[in-house]
């Protein structure tokens, strides 16, 4: 057999794989993440009262991910949760979630993650807020990994 023939079945073989590789990735990763939006909106539904009616530093602190710990100390988180306590009060009312946006990627460092944003709204004792929630799943457990809250309560007056 000639070279060139040998050179391009190699070539074409390693195409193959490569490219069926991907796709058969991508897919995994795509039924992965499908099935984990509504397992996250369900932690969700359950996790958010337990942090907010009453708000809690501890609660949050031990739900909350490596990337969200190395974000910000303990102290900063405390008070980032305190000033959540004076501005909103207590959980009155939780809504749905609606899913931002999600993704699922596969790293030597954090292994499969799954990372799904959700927006939702909630009635507290002072005002209304929307949680925007960054949560993780890395072996089969769900943390925060951000949390961002927009309400007017924090508006300079």
């Amino acid at each position: 057999m000639r070279p060139w023939v040998i050179a391009l079945i190699i070539v074409v073989s390693l195409l193959v794989c490569c490219c069926g590789g991907t796709v058969l990735m991508g897919g995994t990763a795509f039924m992965k993440g499908s099935q984990d939006i509504g397992e996250g909106k369900a932690w969700a539904q359950r996790t958010i009262p337990t942090l907010a009616k009453p708000w809690s530093e501890e609660e949050v602190w031990k739900v909350s991910s490596e990337l969200y710990r190395a974000s910000m100390s303990r102290e900063r988180h405390d008070r980032f949760i305190r000033t959540l306590k004076n501005g909103l009060g207590d959980l009155v009312e939780l809504g749905e979630p609606t899913t931002q946006n999600w993704n699922v990627s596969t790293t030597t460092r954090r292994g499969t993650v799954t990372i799904l944003y959700l927006e939702v709204p909630a009635k507290f004792k002072k005002a209304d807020a929307k949680l925007l929630l960054t949560l993780a799943k890395k072996d089969d457990r769900w943390m925060i990994d951000g949390l961002k809250v927009n309400s007017d309560a924090f508006l300079v007056k």
